[in-house]
């Protein structure tokens, strides 16, 4: 009970961040009508509170319930009058797509990479836990939640330069092919569902939009967000220095702060 509640936990402040960024930032990106900003960035973007929320539980499936909380939010205008049913559904179908792939990924990558990833929001490694005292390391704890199955046991190194942890084994190639296969994958999963439903129910699709929508959407959409994930990837294991503030990061993890962010990101996304 206690390892849920921690994923459950973990995923209700970053599935809120990533709902309260789809109803802001998303909305305001999707505004300047610049074509395919919008799908340049907020994957990306998606994919790092997925990653914290799967270093904080210490478990891959995290970064599935971070996206059902976002989707969540989505969801909530379809109490609104006169919405569009499949305006709303298209979108929290691909963020629940977004964190399966996410899962899949931080999965073959392990305990590493959600590790550094973390640093980036954080400033610290995971072996502090979620009130901010000293804890077991980050593996060990993973191994006492989940019987040591939710990641491969892999060694964490150090650079050459002493700059951080490097991705021993894992040579860029084999991220950014990885990184760009997850965003093509829940992309192509998108698009047959999205043409199953506009069939089920007589509604457009995007093809009658025509051949170059679709392919951006599938393809220099999907290679961007791979490009930017791997980069993501790659910046956090030489990470120096705090990018933000411990005792903030912590914050988020008082029931109180978590469930007002809920509300925050709610309220956008009705009021956008």
């Amino acid at each position: 009970m206690k390892e849920r509640a921690s994923a459950a936990h973990a995923a209700l402040v970053f599935g809120s961040l990533w709902g309260l960024a789809e109803a802001t930032a998303g909305h305001a990106l999707h505004a300047l009508r610049v074509p395919g900003l919008a799908g340049f960035l907020m994957f990306p973007l998606g994919f790092f509170l997925m990653s914290r929320a799967a270093a904080r539980a210490g478990r891959p499936s995290a970064a599935m319930l971070t996206s059902a909380v976002a989707a969540s939010v989505k969801l909530v205008d379809l109490l609104l009058p006169g919405v569009d049913v499949m305006a709303v559904l298209n979108p929290a179908q691909a963020i629940l797509l977004q964190g399966l792939a996410a899962a899949v990924l931080l999965s073959v990558f392990g305990a590493e990479t959600t590790r550094r990833l973390g640093r980036l929001f954080s400033g610290k490694t995971e072996a502090v836990s979620l009130s901010g005292t000293p804890g077991d390391d980050f593996r060990n704890a993973m191994a006492k939640r989940s019987g040591g199955n939710a990641f491969p046991a892999e060694e964490i190194g150090s650079a050459p330069n002493g700059a951080g942890p490097t991705m021993r084994g894992r040579p860029p190639v084999l991220i950014a092919v990885a990184a760009g296969a997850t965003s093509l994958a829940w992309r192509a999963a998108h698009l047959a569902l999205g043409l199953f439903w506009a069939a089920l129910f007589q509604a457009p699709n995007i093809l009658q939009a025509g051949s170059a929508l679709f392919l951006r959407f599938l393809v220099l959409d999907g290679l961007v967000n791979g490009a930017l994930i791997f980069v993501l990837m790659k910046a956090s294991s030489s990470l120096k220095k705090d990018l933000a503030h411990p005792g903030v990061f912590r914050l988020l993890f008082r029931p109180a702060a978590s469930l007002i962010c809920l509300v925050f990101a709610v309220l956008a996304e009705a009021a956008l």
